[in-house]
């Protein structure tokens, strides 16, 4: 049944495999935790006081930091990849450098969401939400890949056309 896809279709399945998995990673544990604060008994912060206010403002300051780093991550590998010859090995190049800059991405999530759990403060849900408007628009599409790995978007579909071997 795999041999029937095509080149493009194997690339585009194992490239958005590897983001919707790192996307989904932080949900669960962020959802546990914000009904947890919208329950009738919410449980008590687990850092309160002043000492909160400094882990909200270096825990959003970190936050905002890797995810700028996530976003600027593959700029540098991404610009050295006109060297790489064939199709194929500038899709590897390009899937592995999106996949580090998805995970720099999401461990700002894992950060929102361990504030959230610590301070019970819904200054981490606007963060999160943030976070995952950002996932939004660094998706990978069929254009960006052309784009970003400097190919024709016509050169891009013949060589999906062919089938994997």
């Amino acid at each position: 049944m795999a041999s029937g896809y095509n080149q493009w279709e194997r690339f585009n399945n194992r490239l958005n495999l590897w983001f919707n998995g790192i996307v989904a990673f932080s949900i669960i544990p962020f959802g546990i935790i914000f009904l947890d604060t919208q329950s009738e008994f919410p449980s008590a912060p687990i850092i309160t006081g002043s000492f909160a206010i400094w882990m909200q403002v270096i825990l959003n300051v970190l936050t905002a930091a890797v995810v700028l780093l996530g976003i600027r991550y593959p700029k540098k590998p991404l610009s050295s990849i006109r060297k790489v010859d064939s199709i194929s090995s500038r899709l590897t190049v390009y899937l592995h450098c999106k996949v580090r800059s998805f995970l720099l991405i999401e461990a700002a999530a894992i950060l929102a969401c361990v504030g959230f759990y610590l301070t019970k403060q819904h200054l981490f849900t606007g963060a999160y939400l943030a976070i995952m408007f950002v996932f939004s628009l660094v998706r990978p599409t069929f254009e960006k890949v052309a784009n970003d790995i400097n190919v024709s978007q016509q050169a891009l579909t013949e060589w999906g056309g062919q089938v994997a071997k």
